[in-house]
């Protein structure tokens, strides 16, 4: 089987492999995978539209790099957040 995916045509770094390109995105990453765990799903709800704004405006012009990497998985979190079952007990 050969992968024609764009990160295997391109041999893109493994996630411990990726540098930081922007060091101020970088530090903005960091701080958002931190917030992400105390967050309510109305928060998250929130945020995940500053992260994807974040992702979309900033991460295209350095991909792949670390900060790219962090931000997709603060999205990701961010979902399941909000899209967490409400547990209810009569």
């Amino acid at each position: 089987f050969m992968c024609q995916c764009e990160a295997c045509m391109k041999n893109y770094p493994l996630f411990h492999g990726l540098k930081p390109v922007d060091k101020k995105l970088y530090k903005v990453a960091k701080k958002c995978r931190k917030e992400i765990s105390k967050l309510d799903s109305v928060d998250a709800e929130l945020r995940f539209f500053e992260y994807c704004s974040l992702l979309q405006n900033h991460c295209m012009k350095v991909f792949p790099s670390i900060e790219t990497a962090i931000l997709q998985d603060v999205i990701t979190r961010a979902m399941s957040v909000i899209l967490q079952p409400k547990v209810c007990f009569p």
